[in-house]
């Protein structure tokens, strides 16, 4: 593990599909294409040796999957963990493992909580009715 302890989780299944395009209003619009996604960066600083990118073809409906290689060598050079996510569950649990929670004390400041407990006795002391009063005459 590196400095900072991290994970990266994989998602998704390991053969190639198209990825939904929706527009604002969440709207199905069709799938993304190829020629919609921008060129991927030649180089970056994150990769400490030559990483091989991969070039899109200009036409056909841009493709989405797991690649856990990809995903497994990116954990190694950064130091990062590797999940592939299961279940909801297995992701909770992964996040707060030992490997990667950690509890740190912190002060909290309970005088908004206090005070508004105050305003709502207040409320009820005061501004409750309590039942007719007699008038005197």
């Amino acid at each position: 593990m590196g400095e900072i302890s991290g994970v990266i989780v994989g998602v998704g299944g390991i053969t190639p599909v198209t990825v939904p395009r929706y527009d604002r209003s969440n709207q199905l619009l069709g799938v993304w294409e190829n020629a919609d996604i921008e060129k991927p960066p030649i180089s970056t600083t994150v990769y400490s040796e030559k990483v091989i990118t991969r070039t899109l073809p200009s036409e056909g409906p841009y493709l989405s999957w797991l690649d856990e290689p990809h995903l497994k060598t990116l954990s190694a050079i950064t130091g990062l963990g590797y999940e592939r996510l299961a279940s909801p569950a297995g992701l909770a649990k992964t996040l707060t493992s030992s490997a990667y929670a950690e509890l740190r004390p912190t002060l909290t400041d309970l005088r908004p909580f206090l005070g508004g407990l105050a305003l709502i006795i207040l409320v009820v002391v005061f501004g409750v009715e309590k039942g007719p009063r007699l008038r005197a005459q």
